[in-house]
């Protein structure tokens, strides 16, 4: 196998449709395809929406979540003998709304659509991946709070990734050390948040996304190693530990599938990781990395 379990579309920042990720995905020779649209924001209510750089962040309308829901339905249908397609969702997790999250992921979204089938249904996603971009009251992202010093925004992040895993709502935690992008520390320097959070992963359960989208240097458009995300460390930690690895592009646009998945591989292979795995039906499935052709 070798599947992308992280691309979104233009239902919420992404520019492509859902029938052009899949197109393009089978002309570069994926086997799977798993979309990860970000989940509305309605269950922020009183604490106001996100802001980057003082701007609203609106987030996608429900109603439009659920256009991108029957439309990923539809072409897998479709595509069905040409490439799995995987329907997830990647959620941002507030500890304060956890209730509210569970009741929105729980809903019956279609019983009001007097075209729907099966109007009592509920969501069926193939994986339910938690995230944390915004910190603090209110509601920002990282790069809005640098005033507040790197040890604050460190501490904050962290406690986010846990409240998260903790949450009990999740298969995948999404890019789990994002905020090293923001800050100028080494791995050393919250070293004992991450070996908390992989104590955390094995005590509830949950996989790990490996984001591969953070790697380029921006300057030399090369490879870097150390800015994977999870860290190198954090794979080590992973590996001794038997946490899975989701591995994902993060594309908002389909050209970016697969990037950096090739130098990814190798990294693995020299820690000793030799398999990833994905989701479907909320199932954990495993595939060996050792006869992915080249891409």
């Amino acid at each position: 196998m070798f599947i992308d379990s992280h691309v979104h579309t233009h239902y919420s920042h992404g520019d492509s449709e859902v029938y052009k990720v899949i197109k393009d995905a089978i002309e570069k020779g994926l086997d799977g395809v798993g979309f990860a649209e970000h989940f509305h924001y309605d269950f922020f209510n009183d604490l106001g929406l996100p802001t980057i750089a003082g701007k609203e962040m609106n987030g996608i309308v429900f109603e439009n979540f659920k256009i991108y829901y029957k439309t990923v339905e539809r072409a897998r249908e479709e595509y069905k003998d040409k490439i799995k397609i995987l329907l997830g969702v990647e959620v941002d997790y507030l500890e304060a709304k956890k209730y509210e999250i569970k009741e929105s992921l729980d809903i019956r979204p279609f019983e009001n659509d007097y075209k729907e089938e099966n109007p009592k249904r509920k969501f069926e996603f193939d994986f339910i991946m938690g995230a944390s971009h915004f910190i603090g009251n209110p509601l920002k992202y990282f790069s809005d709070y640098r005033d507040k010093g790197e040890d604050w925004m460190i501490e904050e992040y962290f406690q986010s990734i846990k409240d998260t895993i903790k949450s009990g709502l999740f298969d995948i935690i999404a890019h789990p050390e994002i905020i090293k992008y923001f800050i100028n520390k080494d791995f050393n320097y919250y070293s004992q948040h991450i070996e908390d959070i992989v104590d955390l992963l094995v005590k509830y359960n949950v996989a790990i996304d490996l984001n591969t989208d953070y790697c380029l240097n921006k300057e030399t458009k090369k490879f870097e190693k150390h800015r994977l995300n999870p860290s190198i460390e954090t794979l080590v930690l992973c590996k001794e530990k038997d946490i899975p690895l989701v591995i994902g592009s993060d594309a908002h646009s389909p050209s970016k599938m697969t990037n950096n998945f090739t130098e990814t591989f190798a990294v693995l292979k020299n820690i000793g990781i030799k398999n990833l795995f994905y989701f479907e039906k909320r199932k954990l499935i495993e595939y060996t990395i050792d006869t992915v052709k080249a891409i």
